[in-house]
């Protein structure tokens, strides 16, 4: 098996992807509204669910069947 990552692309998507779900769990902690993702593979939903672990009074939950599984962020009362 041979996995090729052309002008280091996985490196730069995933760096993307946890910017965006920093700025996204910023927000379902300032508004309490729950923020529901965008269909991704396992991989993407575990970088997902490890950095929502980070923030106090947030909780992750995975919903739907392969290949429309998605994440939701939720607000959680301590």
């Amino acid at each position: 098996k041979i996995n090729v990552d052309a002008s280091d692309y996985k490196l730069k998507k995933q760096k993307r992807l946890e910017r965006e779900i920093k700025n996204i769990a910023c927000e379902v902690l300032k508004s309490r509204v729950a923020a529901k993702l965008d269909p991704m593979n396992s991989y993407d939903r575990r970088i997902v669910h490890s950095i929502v672990s980070t923030f106090d009074n947030l909780e992750t939950e995975s919903s739907g069947e392969a290949p429309n599984r998605y994440v939701t962020i939720k607000y959680k009362e301590n």
